[in-house]
């Protein structure tokens, strides 16, 4: 291993420690065996999904101190997301984080939101990265219009009418059946 790589771990995991109680990492480029070393150099319990070459990959890291019970975990095999159930000091929580590279078919996406609409329990909290631009000033330095507007505008559309996430899922669910059948044609 370089020296680089060794003094960016260093900051990374410098970093991981002044964070928040729960971490969202996504775009990890991390083997699986090097996603539970990050986790117990971080103090973290840590779920992860990781693909079998040197891209993707996501992990979920929580604190030691939130006393997580795990009761389900599902690593997506392309690195892709890490679907987690569980208890926090008897809280009943879902965690999903996602990334979803550029370029992608929406069938990852309508897999998400099924999960989610079928699976979830509790406290459900989704994060990550899905390549859509929800706000052009602030998520791109381009004046071409992102190949994810259709998605990013439903979904600005709907959180200004509504709180619903169901209503959003299912929205976004219809979108990404149309956008496939568009695909397939």
């Amino acid at each position: 291993m370089g020296a680089l790589k060794i003094v960016t771990r260093r900051n990374v995991i410098q970093r991981l420690k002044k964070l928040g109680d729960i971490i969202f990492l996504q775009e990890t480029h991390l083997s699986q065996g090097e996603h539970e070393k990050l986790g117990r150099l971080a103090g973290t319990q840590i779920f992860s999904s990781s693909y079998k070459s040197a891209k993707r990959g996501v992990a979920v890291l929580l604190k030691n101190n939130l006393r997580f019970i795990k009761d389900r975990c599902i690593r997506e095999k392309q690195g892709r997301f890490v679907f987690l159930q569980g208890e926090i000091d008897g809280q009943l929580v879902t965690l999903i984080n996602v990334y979803d590279p550029p370029g992608e078919r929406v069938a990852l996406m309508k897999r998400i939101l099924c999960l989610l609409m079928s699976e979830a329990k509790g406290l459900t909290i989704m994060g990550g990265d899905l390549n859509l631009e929800m706000n052009q000033k602030i998520d791109t330095t381009s004046r071409i219009k992102h190949k994810s507007e259709p998605s990013a505008k439903l979904l600005r559309e709907d959180l200004s009418k509504t709180h619903s996430l169901v209503t959003m899922y299912i929205k976004l669910l219809m979108l990404l059946i149309t956008l496939e059948k568009q695909n397939n044609k």
